[in-house]
């Protein structure tokens, strides 16, 4: 129960969500393919987070914008459920603090 309840990793993805965008199945005696704490590595964590992430974003042609309201800003907020989240995130997102720097 206690290994059900908790998330895990970097994007804080609980198993039975990671389930719901393709991290287990089962084997044929019904048990979990995988170990629960694989989602303790980065790269997995990561990945569940960006599926999940992609899954509440539909595009609809408006760029990559990021404000109240918007499909990413809708997203975010489907992600973890409340808006406070989503207006930080998209703070930060807007202010280009992560944008891609090209090295010489």
């Amino acid at each position: 129960q206690v290994l059900l309840a908790a998330t895990y990793g970097l994007t804080q993805m609980g198993y039975t969500t990671a389930i719901d965008y393709g991290f287990d199945s089962k084997d044929e005696q019904g048990k979990p393919a995988r170990n629960i704490y694989d989602l303790l590595k980065e790269d997995i964590s990561i990945e569940m987070g960006a599926r999940k992430l992609k899954g509440g974003y539909e595009d609809k042609g408006i760029g990559d914008a990021c404000y109240e309201n918007s499909d990413w800003w809708k997203s975010l907020k489907t992600y973890n459920g409340a808006s406070k989240y989503a207006n930080e995130v998209c703070s930060y997102y807007n202010s280009n603090i992560f944008k891609e720097v090209s090295t010489p």
